[in-house]
């Protein structure tokens, strides 16, 4: 809840109504104190700088549903004796935990994930935050409170923060975060780690392809003939020129300054793609780390494809390496040579071409 003037900010609605809101997510207030002084601290920002929007989920007291000064004495002396130079580190932690939950959103279209938490850059603040204690990663009451906490503040600004381009944001929005605090690179460089929602195929198969091209099975496995590299790699190089506008809420949200785009009107075949790459990655764990087949959930499941064909064909040739390699380990060149030498067409001498 905010403040709709100057006079309203002096009574501290944000203040009043976030810790109310903490006060019905379990123990979060008692067990994790440093992420609730974090939020509480920093809606009173989000109130005085005014980082929402028109869509951003806040009221006014006029709107409010309870008595919001029932809470006030319990809220000004759970924030006391927090020094000036504590307060300012809240509040830049939580900003942080802002930058998170975006970048996800970003990622994924989901601001946050249940029932464990999900994205890298929110899981080591909320790790860090919270004493380094794993279960807040699993916590009911830290994700409730985090749910809450992450719609009050405008999607836009907060991503106009971390550089992201082509943005279509107002000079008013972009005026008022001007006081949001910069954020660590780690933070704002993760935002480019990962294609946009709605286009995390495209990122997973190209990333896939240059792996598979890397290994062994790069020679000795064809591209798929009725697949057409340079209309995926294409795409691809147009997403990382312009990630925004095929975001999946590039329309709905008015993201994007450019027009917005769909991947799939762009390249056919993506289903056909995945299951090429899981069949590779689920049969070629000999010699592909067997986390490339389970870094996400679109890989499909190893029962979906070991009836394959391909898949019987690779367990075939990663049976035989185990055979060539019982004296000792032998460098790709030399397992390559093993098999009678590089396929036509192989996935190497296919994506050495867009890569």
């Amino acid at each position: 809840m905010v403040g709709k003037d100057y006079y309203e900010f002096r009574k501290s609605y944000s203040i009043y109504s976030s810790y109310c809101i903490l006060k019905d997510q379990g123990n979060v207030l008692s067990r994790y104190r440093d992420l609730c002084l974090a939020i509480i601290f920093t809606s009173r920002e989000i109130e005085l700088n005014k980082w929402y929007e028109p869509d951003t989920k806040i009221t006014t007291v006029d709107e409010c549903h309870y008595n919001l000064f029932d809470y006030e004495a319990d809220a000004l002396k759970y924030i006391s004796n927090v020094s000036k130079s504590r307060r300012i580190y809240y509040v830049k932690m939580g900003c942080s935990l802002l930058a998170g939950v975006k970048i996800n959103f970003y990622h994924t279209d989901h601001h946050l994930a249940s029932p464990v938490l999900e994205g890298h850059v929110l899981k080591e603040l909320v790790m860090k935050i919270c004493g380094e204690d794993e279960t807040s990663l699993s916590s009911p009451d830290v994700y409730n409170a985090l749910r809450a906490f992450c719609h009050w503040c405008s999607i836009k600004g907060v991503l106009y923060c971390l550089g992201l381009q082509d943005l279509d944001i107002d000079e008013t929005l972009k005026f008022r975060f001007k006081t949001f605090p910069q954020m660590e690179d780690w933070i704002t460089e993760s935002l480019k780690e990962r294609y946009p929602a709605g286009t995390s195929k495209y990122g997973l198969v190209k990333r896939s392809l240059i792996l598979i091209s890397e290994s062994v099975f790069g020679k000795l496995v064809a591209f798929p003939p009725k697949l057409h590299a340079e209309e995926l790699f294409n795409t691809c190089q147009e997403i990382e020129n312009d990630p925004l506008r095929f975001h999946i809420r590039a329309a709905s949200l008015n993201l994007s300054r450019n027009a917005p785009l769909e991947a799939s009107g762009m390249c056919q075949g993506i289903a056909e793609y995945l299951e090429f790459i899981s069949i590779v990655l689920r049969a070629g764990t000999y010699k592909i780390s067997s986390k490339s087949a389970s870094s996400s959930s679109k890989i499909l499941k190893y029962a979906m494809v070991k009836n394959k064909p391909l898949f019987k064909e690779i367990q075939h040739m990663t049976n035989k390496m185990r055979g060539f390699e019982r004296i000792g380990k032998l460098s790709n060149d030399s397992l390559v040579d093993r098999f009678g030498g590089e396929v036509q067409h192989s996935v190497y001498s296919v994506v050495k071409l867009y890569v």
